[in-house]
């Protein structure tokens, strides 16, 4: 530490202090207090938590034949360690961290829940276990410690239990909130990724189980060129109605600097220009061409859905077909991808679209030799920049299929275009997932080409798709000056996702609904709305005993 943690340290009498000159990472450092403990219990806590009376022997009391490690429940946890599971009075309101400590005692004493998984903000376990199974795994440096700790007691025969009747206060992560947020991104991936190889080893490859099996959670995400058996696939979707010469223009850039394995699904939308000829015989000479032809115009949303359904693909790439591609910039955007499983979508930088993606000082669209040299420039300068963001333009759009199979895909209400990526891009955040421009990736957009080409009314458009957005969406977006802010504390999640559910049950996809439900539960499994929704899909879809099973699961 550099801001007089140190010295504080050094101040406090009856206590062992360890003054490490440089960062040894989480698990090594925990490691060093275990040589130095002398005590028969051991616990693990962050210097983030408040702990509450008594807890330290409220957890020893909980440690019956075969209970490995115990964790307590509390504000900022997950899964069987969120307290709010266990209230019998949900409605207190704000209260003490010490009064609700001594309701949850009250209502719980004694009582424990077995679980697969105990985040580490708060874990303890015996010095004798400890010589048994082994300290921490040090080659975690930040991160997945406790998912390994955890594991590796149960392969042992150990049981791990939440201790319902103890309390700590938990503020999360104020040691990461001092380094760079790119920085820990990294690291903490790198801890999942020598987590996943520690595992393939153990199971064999292609055979590790799937990390709601190990820890009954999804957040544990290895990158995926360690668990995927082949080069990731690419479905290029690409709506045409008119505009032959962008049309053109555009294919032949991705035939030329796409690299990248990937098939490309070309959907018109009733053109008459002579796109539909030009497309057939494109088609005929490329393997890796699908065409899909409507008789007339079903909407951009519509039209990128048709391409979903036919996607054989890894990852989902929405293209306009007024843009060129520059050298190298699917592979930038799918190795993004592979290397951190936690984003659910990327873009790049254009000419001309709203927001941060644009970039100043790109050449006109008139001479492409231009455009090209722009973008390596950018690809030159900005070399593995990235920025965290709520939105993406769907103008060129890389989507994880994973994500379209948990959220849906477009919603087809807002016809020929505008704010359906808002809407896509706001339920894949509730869901969880990250959104990152990669500012080395440049793509030239000539803009709107096809509302211009065909007399679409643009603002007409805008307006009408922005009513609907703001209608669905009300109480979670606020409108404002054509813009809108995105009101999501964490603890809003849950009902946000709960809702985003209940829309797809209504909208019919009800594979989606499920997925939703599912995640939610991995918030709260015990939500009995949740329940209650999960089960009468179970039940639409002719799954009585299942239904049954989780309706009962509500009571």
């Amino acid at each position: 530490s550099s801001d007089g943690t140190r010295d504080f340290l050094k101040g406090l009498e009856n206590v062992k202090v360890i003054l490490n000159n440089k960062n040894k990472g989480f698990s090594k450092a925990t490691n060093q207090g275990i040589k130095l403990a002398r005590g028969e219990y051991i616990v693990f806590l962050n210097p983030d938590t408040v702990v509450t009376w008594d807890w330290a022997w409220h957890m020893m009391l909980h440690f019956n034949e075969g209970v490995g490690a115990v964790g307590p429940v509390s504000n900022y946890a997950a899964g069987l360690q969120r307290y709010e599971l266990y209230m019998k009075d949900k409605s207190l309101g704000e209260i003490d961290v010490n009064k609700l400590a001594e309701k949850l005692y009250t209502w719980n004493t004694g009582k424990s829940m077995e679980t697969k998984l105990l985040t580490g903000f708060c874990m303890m376990t015996k010095k004798e276990i400890l010589g048994e199974v082994g300290m921490l795994d040090e080659d975690l440096f930040l991160g997945s410690d406790d998912l390994e700790f955890s594991w590796r007691l149960r392969e042992k025969g150990y049981r791990l239990v939440v201790a319902t009747d103890t309390f700590i206060y938990h503020k999360a992560q104020a040691s990461f909130a001092t380094e760079p947020e790119e920085k820990m991104k990294r690291l903490t991936q790198e801890s999942q990724d020598t987590l996943y190889l520690k595992l393939q080893k153990y199971y064999g490859k292609g055979k590790v189980p799937s990390s709601k099996e190990l820890w009954g959670m999804d957040w544990f995400r290895p990158s995926n060129k360690l668990t995927r058996p082949s080069p990731p696939l690419t479905s290029i979707i690409m709506l045409t109605f008119n505009q032959l010469d962008y049309t053109r223009k555009c294919l032949q850039s991705i035939e030329k600097y796409t690299r990248s394995r990937y098939e490309l699904i070309l959907v018109d939308n009733g053109s008459t220009d002579g796109t539909v000829k030009f497309l057939k015989d494109y088609a005929k000479k490329h393997a890796n061409v699908e065409l899909i032809l409507n008789k007339e115009n079903l909407g951009f949303a519509k039209g990128n859905n048709q391409g979903i359904e036919k996607a054989r693909g890894d990852y989902i790439l929405l293209l306009n077909n007024d843009v060129v591609v520059t050298e190298g910039w699917l592979e930038r955007m799918v190795d993004y991808m592979e290397s951190n499983p936690d984003v659910g979508m990327v873009g790049p930088l254009s000419n001309n679209v709203s927001g941060p993606q644009k970039v100043g000082g790109a050449p006109s669209g008139s001479n492409l030799d231009d455009i090209h040299a722009f973008a390596r420039r950018i690809a030159r300068e900005n070399a593995d920049k990235a920025e965290d963001v709520m939105r993406l333009v769907g103008f060129c759009l890389l989507i994880r299929k994973d994500v379209i199979d948990l959220i849906g895909p477009l919603d087809e209400n807002y016809g020929s275009g505008n704010f359906e990526d808002d809407d896509l891009c706001l339920r894949s955040l509730i869901a969880g997932f990250r959104h990152v421009i990669l500012k080395d990736v440049f793509i030239h957009h000539y803009g709107s080409k096809t509302f211009e080409g065909n007399n679409i009314d643009y603002n007409s458009s805008l307006d009408k798709n922005r009513d609907y957005f703001a209608r669905k969406w009300h109480g979670i977006v606020e409108m404002e000056d054509g813009s809108y802010k995105v009101k999501l504390e964490p603890k809003d999640r849950l009902d946000a996702l709960i809702s985003m559910g209940e829309m797809e049950h209504e909208m019919g996809r009800l594979n989606s609904a499920v997925n939703i439900f599912k995640k939610a539960l991995m918030l709260d499994p015990l939500n009995s709305r949740v329940l209650n929704d999960l089960g009468a899909i179970q039940w639409e879809l002719g799954e009585r005993e299942s239904a049954i099973n989780t309706f009962q699961k509500a009571l």
